[in-house]
């Protein structure tokens, strides 16, 4: 994870190209910690996120080939950190922008989702929920679904 300012930009960049960026709890941590930073410096007018590679995000770093072998708690652990990040991004005190790079899947795509301003070349990746695919459903009760339904 990088964090830094450019004039009055913060720019957070998630940094695993090798692992996809995908979303783990100790990078969503990083990531809570970067807004806490983005939003001290007194004199930020923007934050945006981007990612490294090919992926902005591939969402939740489970094991996609088995995803019933998968420990029940993690997962849960796992999806209430991003819930927490989603809200604290759609709470932000500064405008936020989804510099998506690459691929956005999953939980990637609802961290994309959760900025005011999302900005994506048409021929540059995928966005996608592919939990289905993999036996996974999406909690209604986290406010996921209300984030699909009133996202343009």
């Amino acid at each position: 994870m990088e964090i830094e300012k450019r004039g009055s930009v913060v720019l957070i960049c998630m940094n695993r190209p090798h692992r996809q960026n995908k979303l783990t709890s100790e990078i969503m941590q990083q990531l809570m910690e970067g807004l806490d930073i983005a939003e001290s410096w007194e004199d930020a007018t923007c934050l945006v996120t981007t990612g490294m590679g090919k992926f902005y995000s591939a969402g939740l770093d489970i094991n996609t080939e088995t995803p019933l072998n998968q420990d029940p708690h993690q997962i849960a652990h796992d999806m209430g950190l991003l819930q927490k990040l989603v809200a604290r991004l759609l709470t932000f005190p500064l405008p936020t922008i989804a510099a998506i790079t690459g691929h956005a899947f999953g939980g990637g795509a609802f961290l994309a989702l959760a900025h005011d301003y999302r900005i994506m070349s048409s021929g540059r990746g995928w966005w996608c929920l592919p939990a289905a695919i993999v036996g996974l459903q999406i909690p209604l009760s986290t406010g996921f679904t209300a984030l699909l339904r009133d996202s343009h």
